[in-house]
């Protein structure tokens, strides 16, 4: 591999920090939003109102009898 201090060769640097930067701020502003999101709706599930089953009625042995 050659030492960058040699003389002769050209060495190109773009920098895109400008250009980039709307892009960078877009996808961040977009995770930020998705996490917020998950977080509100996680706190709006535990936060709802529990719905509880009615207890299944358990029938009487003889019931079992007559039926088969």
């Amino acid at each position: 591999m050659w030492p960058l201090s040699q003389p002769g060769l050209a060495l190109a640097f773009i920098d895109f920090t400008n250009t980039f930067s709307p892009l960078l701020i877009g996808l961040l502003g977009l995770v930020w939003f998705s996490a917020g999101f998950i977080v509100f709706s996680a706190i709006r599930e535990y936060r709802a109102p529990k719905t509880e089953f009615p207890a299944k009625e358990m029938l009487a042995s003889e019931d079992y009898r007559d039926a088969a």
